[in-house]
């Protein structure tokens, strides 16, 4: 995240948008609240009564990786798809907190949605003789020639936030997957607003495109609404792409102009609340309740202060960690746990879930997600 991770604490409404726009640009564990009665109430839905509180425990491997000291001094290459995103520069804190414990730098690269950022990257990763590559929320078909030049070189890549595995290309010695928990981030935003309107939800949905796995998430959630929500209607969805961004507002505003009974928006991905909460003003809609996915502190703070109705968010943290322990187990040459979408943890934040402790250091922690351990847990691994 190079030295952009910074958050301006405020309260209001407008200074919660401010905190995004800069964001998109760490202690005991604190449980959080139950939910009270009322709009917000998990009632009968064991799925939102479980993703809105913490988790129990994190699925840390337990195999030990030796010889770690070796690669001391050593860089491992972080690539997202993007850095306007604030949970992969909460990822990249984690991954560089972790790795940093034992001496490895970490050195970012966005490819911004570009295959050819991606090709760049990993050039620049062969040419620093990079200890390997973790690549985020891209599709290894997106950077299929430079992933499989840098493995050829010696260069593992780790593959997250995209799917369990591609068939295509399979995981080996050289190549491991970290499934996404987007699918039920996704799932939780479309469970509130089924609850939260008695079961007459009218949603308009922006879907992200990069890729086969990121449209996927959302289709998948959308599927199964109608299991439960037989009386929700679904607006759109209205797909954007990392590279389609900036037509994203004037696509959702002309949809809220134009269909007055739309009372709810969910966009999948964070980084695009300036585009969303612009469609929203545009629109002079000041009727509908606003619920995006991915995000991290300032989003959270947001809902605190009036910003969002609610945010579904995945531990970052612990993701960041995780990574760094895949990554330490690909270069030391073992084996690799699979890593399903479930054991990625996510949660939903409201007004009555959300944690006490809304700052950096509780975000760093992982707190607002399950045991601060983990960490602990991880380091004790790595000898």
């Amino acid at each position: 995240m190079n030295s952009n991770r910074f958050i301006q604490r405020t309260t209001t409404v407008l200074a919660a948008l401010a905190v995004v726009g800069v964001a998109l640009t760490g202690c005991s564990a604190t449980p959080a609240p139950t939910p009270t009665t009322g709009s917000t109430s998990v009632g009968g839905d064991a799925f939102l009564a479980s993703v809105t509180q913490a988790a129990t425990s994190f699925p840390v491997p337990t195999t030990p990786i030796s010889g770690v000291a070796k690669f001391a001094g050593g860089t491992v290459f972080y690539i997202p798809i993007t850095l306007r995103a604030p949970s992969f520069v909460s990822t990249q804190a984690a991954l560089t907190e972790a790795l940093g414990s034992v001496g490895i730098k970490v050195q970012s690269c966005p490819a911004d949605g570009n295959p050819a950022n991606i090709a760049a990257c990993s050039d620049q990763a062969i040419a620093a003789g990079a200890l390997a590559i973790v690549s985020d929320a891209l599709p290894y078909q997106m950077g299929v020639e430079a992933f499989g030049k840098a493995r050829a070189a010696g260069i593992p890549v780790v593959v997250t936030n995209q799917g369990p595995g591609e068939t295509d290309f399979p995981a080996d010695k050289t190549l491991a997957y970290l499934a996404s928990g987007a699918s039920n981030m996704d799932r939780a935003m479309l469970h509130w607003a089924a609850q939260d309107s008695g079961g007459k939800a009218t949603i308009l949905v922006s879907r992200a495109t990069d890729g086969f796995w990121s449209s996927k998430f959302m289709t998948d959630a959308l599927a199964e609404l109608p299991k439960y929500c037989a009386g929700c209607t679904v607006v759109g969805p209205v797909d954007v792409s990392t590279a389609t961004q900036a037509q994203l507002q004037a696509n959702l505003s002309a949809q809220l102009i134009s269909d007055p009974n739309i009372t709810y928006v969910i966009s999948d991905f964070a980084q695009y609340i300036p585009q969303v909460t612009g469609a929203i003003t545009d629109s002079g809609r000041t009727d509908v309740k606003y619920l995006t996915g991915g995000g991290s502190l300032g989003a959270i703070q947001g809902v605190a202060g009036g910003a969002f109705t609610a945010v579904a968010a995945d531990a970052t943290a612990f993701i960041g960690w995780h990574q760094a322990d895949t990554v330490l187990r690909l270069i030391t040459g073992l084996a690799v746990p699979e890593f399903k979408p479930s054991d990625a943890p996510v949660r939903l934040f409201t007004k009555d879930t959300l944690p006490q402790n809304l700052n950096d250091a509780a975000e760093a922690s992982g707190e607002w997600f399950g045991p601060v351990s983990f960490k602990d847990d991880y380091k004790a691994l790595w000898k």
